[in-house]
């Protein structure tokens, strides 16, 4: 599940931050908290379980409990981590990553008389999942956990917003991490599946069968192609199929019947209608 962190209601608060390494065979029998719980591995392994999943964390893994959910965790040999307990306006936004949205850089529509009118809100600012990964945490992520306790124990008036800053710099690190790591994985995802419909171009494929063999939902897998390619996952398919069959025309023998049957359409009038559309011709006067 992907969370959004509003801002414009107020910056998240960390009300809890700590340091913990915790030695062989510890077990945290389970508990829930209002607050919202951020856990960050420097060392050592850890089982996280809530919201029905098992998470396996280690050096450089997050993990985020939303605040009244209850969890347990163990560890078989140490984990040391840090912890943080905070307080934000967390809003599910669903199991897709949303696309990122900004109203940033042309300034904010209004008038002298009524002020600048902040753009509308959107909870897909800052997103963040239950498991998280940042693999530069040493470079990123240390120092400023750092920085934070350092501001833990200063007494100047301003020490307390400057702790409270650093951590929300914390969450953004996470947020452009998060996003960077998902376009990765979104595009090899889409060039597997791209190359699994080329490799079986003469097979009727659906958008169930490549959800049964990926194991991704088909609202998923849709999304992925509108993004993609701004088509829909049958058009897409039928489209390959539409320039295979020209390539056929031009350069094989097989009949009209033939090449729809090939290409695994159940029927030759349907090919023939697809090929019209696409071309602005029927097949039997392309050949």
């Amino acid at each position: 599940m992907y969370y959004g962190l509003s801002f414009r209601d107020g910056m998240p608060w960390c009300v809890y931050f700590g340091q913990y390494r915790q030695s062989r065979h510890w077990e945290h029998s389970g508990t829930k908290r209002p607050f919202h719980l951020l856990v960050y591995v420097t060392g050592g392994t850890a089982v996280f379980r809530f919201a029905d999943k098992t998470y396996e964390v280690g050096e450089g893994d997050w993990i985020l409990v939303p605040g009244g959910t209850f969890y347990s965790a163990d560890t078989k040999d140490f984990c040391e981590y840090y912890y943080f307990h905070f307080n934000a306006k967390l809003t599910a936004i669903g199991e897709c990553l949303p696309e990122a949205k900004s109203a940033w850089g042309g300034g904010f529509p209004g008038s002298e008389e009524n002020g600048p009118i902040p753009p509308a809100e959107d909870a897909t600012g800052c997103v963040l999942t239950e498991y998280m990964n940042y693999p530069a945490h040493e470079a990123v992520m240390l120092p400023l956990c750092a920085q934070l306790h350092q501001r833990l124990f200063k007494k100047q008036s301003e020490a307390e917003y400057e702790y409270q800053l650093t951590f929300c710099q914390v969450l953004l690190e996470l947020s452009k991490q998060l996003r960077s790591s998902e376009v990765a994985q979104t595009e090899t995802l889409v060039n597997t599946i791209v190359t699994y419909v080329q490799e079986h171009i003469t097979e009727p494929v659906t958008l169930n069968g490549l959800s049964e063999h990926f194991r991704y939902s088909k609202t998923f897998i849709l999304k992925l192609f509108r993004q993609s390619f701004h088509t829909t996952v049958t058009e897409y398919i039928n489209n390959e199929k539409l320039d295979c069959a020209v390539r056929l025309l031009r350069t094989s023998i097989m009949n009209i019947n033939e090449i729809s049957d090939y290409l695994g359409f159940s029927d030759p009038a349907y090919f023939s209608r697809l090929f019209k559309k696409r071309f602005g011709i029927c097949p039997s006067r392309y050949k």
